[in-house]
This record gives structure tokens, sequence and C-alpha cells, in this order.
């Protein structure tokens, strides 16, 4: 059961992890449209479109991999 202030810790935690969700997806989703319009320039836009989605989930992917900073353990 959690206490009214362990709620309130949760959610002024949500704001701040929501904020970059809609920052880095927004900041993700205008780069790959700038980088098929570019791409596209040199090769039909369906191929374009295919390239930039298979090198974000590339990129991606190897992101998720890599391992991040310790966080020190709390409860």
């Amino acid at each position: 059961m959690e206490t009214a202030q362990s709620q309130e810790q949760a959610a002024s935690a949500a704001f701040p992890a929501f904020a970059r969700f809609v920052l880095c997806g927004g900041g993700v989703g205008i780069t790959s449209s700038f980088a098929v319009a570019a791409l596209a320039s040199w090769v039909p836009w369906a191929l374009a479109n295919a390239l930039i989605t298979v090198a974000g989930e590339r990129l991606g992917a190897s992101m998720r991999n890599r391992p991040g900073p310790r966080r020190p353990h709390t409860q």
C-alpha cells in the first residue's frame, strides 16, 4: 500500500519523464522526417522511408543494448 507521500513523489516524477518523452520523441520524428525528405531527393520516397526506418531501428537497438549509468538501489 502506497502512502500519500510516495504517491506524490511518483506524480512529481512523472511530469519530467513525460516531458523527456515528448521532446525526445518529437525531435526524433522531426529529424527522421527531414532525413527521409533529403534522401528522397536521390532515391524514391518509399525506399528513402524504408532506409531511414531501418537505420532508426538499428540505432535504437544499439542504444538499448548499451550499459547505462549505475543508479543507487533505493527502496
